[in-house]
């Protein structure tokens, strides 16, 4: 045993940290619709967009209506807008491709199946989480994915009388659509993920088709 175990479990954990950014190859890409360029990464076998979709389309709001805000949050999409917003050679990620991407974070393939908070003990959400970006405590080993709290924009229609609408959570949680559907209907359920400035885990849950979350691009 090192005669200093504290100093010697810091040291082992930057290495770790160095090994992890060393094994994710980065880039970059350019969306021919708008000329915009985004970052990426590999995260395991599947290269991911490491910045928000900020393709304006139909049904995509800005947070808070102040267009300043795209640069740093990107858009955020209705399902049916978000299955449709990706650019060519890349589209939305399936559920099971989150899975996937869970897996190679160090999630087991039976916790990824799971409902609700998942990789808490692991602190796995905090490996999707950008550092310095008001994240508190809650960030881990950088993976390059590189999540912002973007926050969402909800839609809900009360007893079919009227629609109540509002952008929530800026700074505080993430939220991130699959390609997946629930329900057949278009004011269905999909599923999506989630993080937060509280809990160390990855939310997988499914929700409000109508509701505008954020947009990660998968590559082809």
């Amino acid at each position: 045993m090192p005669k200093f175990p504290h100093l010697y479990f810091i040291f082992c954990l930057v290495l770790s940290s160095f090994d992890l950014i060393a094994q994710n190859e980065t880039g970059e890409m350019t969306d021919s619709r708008d000329n915009q360029t985004y970052k990426t990464v590999k995260i395991g076998d599947q290269w991911w967009m490491s910045e928000n979709l900020n393709f304006k389309s139909d049904s995509s709001w800005v947070y808070d209506n102040v267009e300043e805000n795209s640069q740093h949050y990107g858009r955020l999409y209705t399902w049916a807008s978000a299955t449709q917003g990706c650019p060519s050679g890349w589209h939305l990620p399936t559920d099971e491709e989150w899975m996937a991407l869970e897996v190679s974070l160090g999630m087991s393939e039976g916790e990824s199946e799971g409902l609700y908070w998942r990789g808490n003990n692991d602190i796995l959400g905090s490996r999707l989480k950008a550092p310095n970006q008001g994240w508190g405590d809650l960030t881990g080993i950088p993976s390059g994915f590189n999540a912002v709290a973007g926050g969402f924009y909800k839609q809900m229609v009360i007893a079919f009388a009227f629609k109540k609408k509002k952008f929530k959570d800026a700074g505080i949680s993430a939220t991130y659509w699959t390609a997946t559907s629930k329900s057949k209907r278009t004011k269905g359920d999909a599923w999506y993920r989630f993080v937060d400035n509280e809990n160390a885990g990855i939310f997988r849950g499914y929700i409000y088709k109508l509701h505008a979350y954020s947009v990660r691009c998968v590559k082809d």
